[in-house]
Formats: C-alpha cells, sequence, structure tokens
C-alpha cells in the first residue's frame, strides 16, 4: 500500500526521529482543496524497547485511516480524518512530551500512549489541557478511573483474579511474583496481592527494572525465595520473559517449579528446545485473552505481519474516535467527543469482537483461554468470561469421614444428598445447596458480601471443624470475610453417621 505524507516538521524532542509527520490518506481519498483535514494525535513508539510493537502499530493505524477516509469518500462527506505520529520512544516522559506537542498545535484528540507507565503520567495533563486519550495496550487496574483517557484493553483486574483461581484449585502454598518494577507490573502485584489475601498463600515479590536487567541475578533471586514442593512462580513482564525462562532453564531447583505468566507470544518461546522442554517441565501457564476470528481482524492479520491485540485496539481505537468526531458534527471538542465514545464504541463492529466499554472508560469484557505447555505442545484449558469473574464461587465436597478425623483421607467416599446453607452476613440472602453423586455442590454467582456456609445434614455428624479458627468449635462451619470478586472457596465437609 501507498501513503503520503505531508512532513510538517514539528520537533520531537529527546527521540531519534527529527520530525512527527501528518499522514494523509492516499491521495485518491483526499483533495486538500475540497475536504477539511481534522488531525488526531497519535503515539506509537517506533523506537526504544517497544520498536517492533511500534512499527506494527503504525503500521496498522495507516491502514485504520485510509478505511475510514475510503468510507468517507463513498459517503461523500466534505471532511478527512488526518493523524499527526509522534515517537515517544516507549517512555512515559515521552508521552507527556508527545501530549505537550499536540495541544501546542491544537490537537486535542489522542490516539495512545501504548503503556500504563505512560498513561499515569500523561492522565493530569489531558484532564487539565481539555484533551482525550485512547490507549491501545494500557491495562493497570489502579489507572480505571472516570475521565476523558478511554483504554480500549481489558482491565487486568481480571488477569489478577485468573491467576488467584488457577493456584487456590492447586496445592500452590508459596507464590513468587517476578514483576517488571512500572506502574503495569505494580498494579497488577497489587490486584494479586488483594486476590489472595484471604488464603493461605504466601506472597513473594521479586520486582525488575524496566531497563539494564540483570537476568542472572533475577533467578538467583527466585530460587532463593523457593521454599517448598508446592511453589509457583508468576512472570508478569514483556519481552523480558523470554530472558528470563531461558536462564530460569539453568536451574535444577526451578525445575520442581509451577509457572505461570501474563499475556505474550508463547509460541516464540517454543521455538527452542532446551526452552520447550523446561516450560514442559514447570508446566508453563498463560491466560491469554480469546479474540473470535471475524471478518476485521482476519484481514489484519493478512495486511499487517505481526498482528496481535494492541493492533487490533488500535485499529479500533481509529475507527470508534473517527466515527465519534463524524457524530459530533465533525468537532474538534474534545469534550464533546468524550461523551460520544462510550455510544460509537458499544455500536462498533470491530476487530476486537466487543469494545463497550464501562464506566471506567475500560473495555469492559472480555474471554480469556488458559494455554498450558504440555510434552512441548501447547494445549488450551478452560475458558474464562470476566462476567463470571466478578461473582464469587463456593464449592463444597461432602464424604465419609470413616476415621473421624475431619480430613478427607484416601478411600473416603464422597456422600450424596447432603444439604448446606448460605447465608450473606450483609444482604441477608439464603440459599440452599444439595451435593449430587458424586458428593459436590456448588453455588458460582455470590456476592462479593461476607458470608456463612452451614452444613445441616440428617442422619450423619459433622467432623470437620469450624473455619476460620474463631469458628472451630462449630463443626460444619465455613465463614468468609469480604471474599474478593471471582474468587473461589472450598469446603471439604467430613461427616459420619450417627450411632
Amino acid at each position: 500500500m501507498q501513503y503520503e505524507f505531508a512532513v510538517n516538521a514539528t520537533n520531537n524532542a529527546g527521540h531519534s526521529n527529527a520530525s512527527a509527520p501528518i499522514l494523509a490518506a492516499p491521495s485518491s481519498y483526499v483533495d486538500p482543496t475540497r475536504h477539511k483535514i481534522i488531525t488526531v494525535g497519535v503515539l506509537v513508539p517506533t523506537t526504544g524497547p517497544l520498536t517492533t510493537l511500534g512499527a506494527i502499530i503504525a503500521n496498522t493505524i495507516h491502514l485504520a485511516v485510509e478505511e475510514f477516509n475510503r468510507d468517507l469518500m463513498i459517503q461523500d462527506s466534505d471532511w478527512r480524518l488526518g493523524m499527526s505520529l509522534y515517537n515517544d520512544g516507549g517512555s512515559a516522559a515521552g508521552s507527556l512530551s508527545g501530549m505537550q506537542t499536540f495541544n501546542d498545535a491544537g490537537i486535542k484528540s489522542v490516539i495512545g500512549p501504548a503503556t500504563s507507565d505512560s498513561v499515569a503520567v500523561i492522565m493530569d495533563y489531558v484532564e487539565e489541557n481539555d484533551m482525550l486519550s485512547i490507549s491501545y495496550g494500557s491495562t493497570a487496574p489502579t489507572l480505571a478511573h472516570d475521565d476523558r483517557v478511554f483504554r480500549i484493553a481489558v482491565n487486568d483486574n481480571n488477569l489478577a483474579t485468573i491467576f488467584s483461581k488457577l493456584l487456590q484449585n492447586t496445592q500452590t502454598s508459596n507464590v513468587i511474583t517476578v514483576y517488571r518494577d512500572d506502574e503495569w507490573g505494580r498494579a497488577l502485584y497489587g490486584a494479586l496481592l488483594g486476590n489472595l489475601n484471604n488464603s493461605d498463600i504466601e506472597l513473594q515479590a521479586v520486582p525488575y527494572p524496566k531497563q539494564n536487567i540483570d537476568y542472572v541475578e533475577i533467578v538467583d533471586r527466585i530460587e532463593s525465595k523457593v521454599n517448598n514442593n508446592n511453589t509457583a512462580v508468576i512472570l508478569l513482564g514483556f519481552e523480558e520473559i523470554l530472558h528470563i525462562v531461558d536462564n530460569a532453564a539453568k536451574s535444577s531447583t526451578l525445575v520442581q517449579t509451577t509457572w505461570y505468566s501474563s499475556d505474550l507470544h508463547i509460541g516464540k518461546l517454543l521455538e527452542d528446545d532446551k526452552r520447550k522442554k523446561f516450560m514442559s517441565d514447570v508446566q508453563f501457564t498463560v491466560p491469554t485473552i480469546l479474540v473470535p476470528p471475524n471478518e476485521i481482524n482476519i484481514m489484519l492479520d493478512a495486511e499487517i505481519p505481526g498482528s496481535n491485540l494492541y493492533s487490533y485496539a488500535a485499529y479500533d481505537s481509529v475507527l470508534i474516535l473517527g466515527n465519534a468526531i463524524k457524530i459530533a458534527g465533525n468537532a474538534t471538542d474534545a469534550e464533546e467527543i468524550s461523551k460520544i465514545i462510550p455510544l460509537v464504541a458499544s455500536e462498533h463492529i470491530s476487530a476486537l469482537h466487543d469494545t463497550t466499554l464501562n464506566d471506567a472508560g475500560d473495555l469492559a469484557s472480555s474471554t480469556y483461554i488458559i494455554q498450558i505447555v504440555k510434552d512441548g505442545v501447547l494445549s488450551h484449558d478452560v475458558t474464562y468470561s470476566t462476567s463470571e469473574l466478578e461473582r464469587v464461587r463456593l464449592d463444597v465436597l461432602a464424604f465419609n469421614d470413616t476415621n473421624g478425623n475431619g480430613k478427607r483421607d484416601t478411600g473416603e467416599i464422597p456422600l450424596p444428598e447432603i444439604m448446606v446453607l448460605t447465608f450473606t452476613q450483609n444482604t441477608h440472602d439464603v440459599d440452599t445447596l444439595v451435593t449430587d453423586s458424586h458428593g459436590i455442590a456448588f453455588k458460582k454467582d455470590l456476592p462479593t458480601d461476607s458470608f456463612y456456609v452451614m452444613a445441616y445434614p440428617t442422619d450423619y455428624e459433622v467432623t470437620t471443624p469450624g473455619y476460620p479458627e474463631e469458628y472451630s468449635q462449630y463443626n460444619g462451619v465455613l465463614y468468609v470475610e469480604n471474599p474478593s470478586a471471582g474468587s473461589t472457596h472450598i469446603l471439604e465437609l467430613g461427616l459420619r453417621p450417627l450411632g
């Protein structure tokens, strides 16, 4: 594809490219003598640590602008969309410099920046200067505010909840979280800490810097925190995950642990045989956002090599912003446009499948698929939707406690038709559960309200002590205080026949 750039030498201080070009659509779609050009800013990292992603984003935005202006031509509109691209180098300081440059040029609507670090820095400037921003990559939970910074990305509170659910469904007792020491990494670690707050899992932190990373030192720190055979390692990072895994693969200690990771291009990691073996040994698990294939993202995959969730979001951002400008009567007022963006996003036919926004202006929902490396092959496990993650789940397993020790031992069979009540502390909702033929009962839509679980068996005495400790004298009672959204709580209920 051929694009024309009207280079308007706007200084891009502190970065390797000296100008921020104004992107015009192909000449067949625009006639400067007839069409009003409404210019929107774009912050994109074409140099620095995110160069590869930046190139993909820039190419995707070029394509999106072309398609949007083609549609304007078909509609015989008298205006066209222009873009001013600013290389922020993938840094927060660069993003703020870019916002200032756009503001000085009278450009109030901006797509980007890419990272949560950058969004955290530009938020106040956006509000103070009556601008708006649509980020295609920021997911830090701490940045979910009702403001004029929109994020076509799912808040990573959901990822923290999924990690919590996966860990609590295993025998894990020690979790070592290795994270980038930036806004995103710290926020995601904090969300994970909150999710595991009411569990028996010990959470240890290994933060690492964004630059000048010593991977050998990181792996040494991870090894020093392994304290039992039920240790899990969670990696929260980007391209540096590959180097951490390569160094960890040399450790005889870490091969005995279980590993989880934030979303990444896992196929690239599996290209190396040594890495593949290590990832199989540690059951390397990655929750990944699942985007159903559609006509738009299939086209992007074909047209733009390396297309991914971030480039899909960038494509959608262009069309959402462009259509909001159109509905606003070709206005350039950021406050007016920002009022229209949620409506446009909810009705937009998107590469991401659904771009409905929540009250904080972030992507409202998504579906995650759990990918696990087994025998060198990437397999797919369960899926989670964000709507499921907003509720609390209770699982009950009733068993015949033949020795009466209150714990489930080998050979102790499940018991059907055992009645259990749930009672929420604040809303006073009562529900009855009855175990099935496998001794199991569950409720997956409890609210995030403290609740009690109480066993009411007939013909049996309860042998399992109450929990936590202050309820230990009340057999069969479980009290859960302020459960986190998406958390799962398990009651193994021992019973012995009366008489």
